[in-house]
């Protein structure tokens, strides 16, 4: 079961609202920003979507040689064939992963490390995908906005079998903190689904029940939908 983080979980308010600024953007800069914005919306809504606005936008910023845009455009194509195409998503994200370390994003490469960990789970490799896990969160400590870390801490929460109870009550607790730090709903949620499982294996039912509304089940192999622009984790991941 891994997280991926995205913008509010398409919230069909900042869908409209971007579709309504395309027609009045005039820089191709922003453009290309805005289609991006859209393809990691549109990942919790309509999947054809994040293909249609992912290969505009990469057109569009190949025209201007603009870098983090095909960097954000590849990005979409790596979840978008995540569960239809391993070969094309791990080729993708690892196009995207070169371009934004060459850019010196440390927090599109940590999302990226954890898109390319889910392509390793689909080959069976789990050894690989825990490596990888641990290289985002390494990366991650020195993102300008550490929330990114909580996504590879509560990856490796579930996939580490070799961690012990001390440590992964430890990862949860600064996962949480992270979280709670940046306003993260999704990945507080999660916490504190974590948080309510810990406390019903050991028994106490009672307390594992998280305030109502607050719990949010993952139940699908899912990936960081890694943003393309600097507004990405201000409101989400």
């Amino acid at each position: 079961m891994i997280l991926f983080a995205a913008k509010g979980l398409g919230q069909l308010s900042h869908i409209r609202h971007l579709q309504q600024s395309l027609l009045t953007i005039k820089d191709s800069l922003a453009y290309t920003d805005a289609l991006n914005d859209l393809a990691d919306y549109y990942h919790y809504r309509h999947w054809d979507s994040v293909r249609y606005y992912s290969d505009i936008a990469q057109e569009i910023a190949e025209r201007h040689d603009y870098d983090r845009g095909i960097a954000g455009a590849l990005t979409g194509k790596g979840v978008y064939y995540m569960t239809r195409n391993n070969y094309l998503s791990s080729r993708f994200n690892n196009d995207a992963l070169r371009m934004y370390r060459k850019l010196g994003d440390s927090t599109r490469v940590s999302l990226l490390l954890n898109n390319i960990a889910i392509n390793f789970i689909f080959d069976g490799n789990y050894a690989k995908c825990i490596a990888k896990l641990y290289e985002a969160e390494r990366v991650a400590r020195h993102a300008p906005k550490d929330s990114v870390r909580t996504i590879a801490l509560l990856n490796l929460i579930d996939i580490d079998t070799s961690l012990s109870k001390r440590q992964r009550d430890s990862m949860l607790v600064t996962a949480r903190k992270s979280a709670e730090k940046w306003k993260d709903e999704v990945m507080l949620n999660y916490c504190l689904q974590l948080e309510a499982k810990r406390l019903y294996d050991m028994g106490a039912k009672r307390r594992a029940w998280p305030p109502s509304g607050r719990c949010w089940r993952m139940r699908n192999v899912r990936a960081t939908l890694a943003s393309c622009h600097s507004s990405t984790l201000t409101s989400a991941i």
